[in-house]
């Protein structure tokens, strides 16, 4: 079964990426880079609020992280 990604998530994904940053300038106008632990985390953070059936360790994997 394929999910469709509604403008709600595409917004709540954005706002992650907001909040994370702290707003500062680098050289090439963007803001400064975040932490990937720190996206990771708040996404898997909103998608457990968004489905409770959702397996944060199939999505830590797929994201390059070893299994602990």
């Amino acid at each position: 079964e394929q999910m469709s990604v509604s403008k709600k998530d595409f917004e709540a994904i954005a706002l992650i990426c907001k909040r994370l940053g702290d707003g500062e300038r680098d050289w090439g106008g963007r803001g400064e880079l975040i932490e990937k632990d720190d996206l990771v985390d708040s996404l898997v953070e909103y998608f457990k609020f968004e489905n409770p059936l959702f397996d944060a360790d199939v999505f830590y994997k797929a994201c390059g992280y070893p299994n602990d």
